[in-house]
């Protein structure tokens, strides 16, 4: 047997070896994307701007009734409604995380959050969907963001054409003063 004989041989041993190792990797990725952790958002608007809750601090989403105005509370702080014998305090979170003020429209719904033993509803334009993202998909907070912004938020994911910023129950709710 010539030694040209044997080349392909041993190519095809290096071809298959080759197949083999990337079918590991890939057999092992899948693995690691099954096992890697997703967590659900509540994905809901504020003007133009989509923000997202994980679902587990939502309480309950409510359309808007009657909101009882508080005097002597600060300018967020839209007044109090009555959910089902809870007295709940509602906030419109706009103005601490920089989007614009609009007239509120027919979608408008109340997210009441719970954090750290707090409870509040804060005022969303519309709420989208429940959605899973992997931890992963979720970047750090934009630099670019001012302090007092970058408090509240997580990190950013993509969901199709939008951004979405993840909003931080706890910071947001125990920053609030109701």
């Amino acid at each position: 047997m010539s030694n040209s004989d044997a080349l392909p041989n041993n190519n095809l041993t290096a071809n298959a070896e080759i197949l083999e190792r990337l079918r590991e990797r890939l057999s092992n990725s899948k693995e690691n994307q099954q096992r890697e952790h997703k967590r659900r958002y509540l994905i809901f608007r504020l003007a133009d701007s989509w923000f997202a809750v994980e679902a587990g601090a939502v309480r309950e989403i409510s359309r808007l009734g009657s909101i009882t105005k508080v005097p002597l509370t600060r300018d967020y702080v839209i007044g109090v409604v009555n959910l089902r014998g809870n007295v709940t305090a509602v906030v419109d979170i706009r103005d601490i995380l920089g989007v614009p003020r609009r007239q509120l429209e027919p979608s408008a719904r109340i997210i009441v959050l719970a954090a750290e033993n707090l409870e509040a509803g804060i005022l969303a334009d519309a709420v989208a969907e429940v959605v899973e993202v992997t931890d992963s998909a979720i970047e750090p907070p934009l630099i670019t963001l001012e302090r007092e912004q970058a408090a509240y938020i997580l990190g950013n994911f993509n969901l199709g054409e939008k951004v979405v910023s993840s909003l931080n129950p706890s910071n947001l709710l125990l920053n609030l003063k109701v």
